[in-house]
């Protein structure tokens, strides 16, 4: 009787790895914000293109636009924790006559010329708002390591 038994259990285990059933899976991630096509290496919808990169002190950032004739209007705000106090700086790009501006935004605080820069700088993001000419709004966000 209990050889039964063995055998019968030891089936009811193996047939679900022999036999696998239907699996579940995830929605593919689409991008969100304008929607694209490309073909030949363009673009048919217009977008704004933003870099950043560290000054060679890395007491601040440069932050590079593009493509800014695709959009009515262009925000970006930095934001940082200095020491445990919040901190931060915005601003807007403005229709420029080229296509392309840049920004230079400091980790610290200048007066007169005179300039006292942030210590232990912690959390500092990035953000960088489009509203595009189609109507639509993008948003890209920059995680910073300083």
């Amino acid at each position: 009787m209990k050889p039964k038994i063995i055998i019968f259990v030891l089936l009811a285990i193996s047939v679900p790895l022999v036999w696998p059933s239907s699996v579940w899976a995830a929605k593919a991630r689409t991008a969100r914000g304008a929607s694209m096509t490309v073909s030949s290496g363009t673009t048919t919808a217009g977008r704004v293109a933003s870099s950043v990169k560290f000054k060679a002190n890395r007491l601040g950032i440069i932050v590079s636009f593009s493509g800014l004739n695709n959009a009515t209007s262009v925000t970006y705000e930095l934001t940082y924790t200095a020491a445990g106090i919040p901190q931060g700086a915005r601003g807007t790009v403005s229709g420029t006559a080229s296509n392309t501006a840049s920004r230079e935004l400091l980790f610290g605080t200048c007066s007169k010329n005179v300039c006292r820069w942030h210590t232990n700088i912690t959390a500092a993001r990035l953000v960088v708002t489009s509203r595009l000419n189609s109507g639509l709004t993008t948003r890209k966000s920059f995680r910073l390591k300083v």
